[in-house]
């Protein structure tokens, strides 16, 4: 199945209005990412991964000390500066994780697409959609 461009495009602007972030954050040519990258698990069972990029480092930091709404406001402020590849990607996933911790369960699957579209089989936003998707179910 072939997805047109444009409507991947849609998808993605669709997908960063719920996010509350601007269209024109999506990176450019954001499909590639590096293949190296570090996950770290948290005791929350979502998923959290480093990147280049201080607010991602500091949105990780606040994610681990259970600071959910710096973490938000850290990976927020990453996205703003345009990221590309795995930086973007590890951004919206970490977002996610955020969100979810946060109980705000739109936001948090509107994260994991966002890092899907950019990146469609990125394995953490992945991992927290499917954990985000197993925490519904429990509640």
């Amino acid at each position: 199945m072939t997805i047109h461009p444009l409507r991947v495009g849609i998808i993605a602007a669709t997908i960063f209005a719920a996010l509350g972030l601007s269209a024109a954050l999506l990176p450019a040519g954001a499909s590639v990412i590096q293949p190296s990258q570090t996950i770290i698990e948290t005791p929350t069972e979502f998923v959290v991964t480093t990147a280049s990029g201080k607010y991602v480092k500091e949105g990780i930091a606040a994610f681990e000390k259970r600071d959910y709404p710096k973490s938000v406001a850290m990976n927020k402020a990453s996205l703003r500066l345009k990221p590309k590849g795995k930086t973007a990607a590890a951004a919206l996933s970490n977002l996610c994780a955020s969100w979810a911790m946060l109980d705000e369960a739109f936001r948090a699957e509107a994260a994991c697409q966002a890092a899907l579209t950019i990146k469609p089989n990125y394995g953490p936003a992945q991992s927290n959609l499917e954990r985000l998707e197993s925490k519904r179910a429990t509640e």
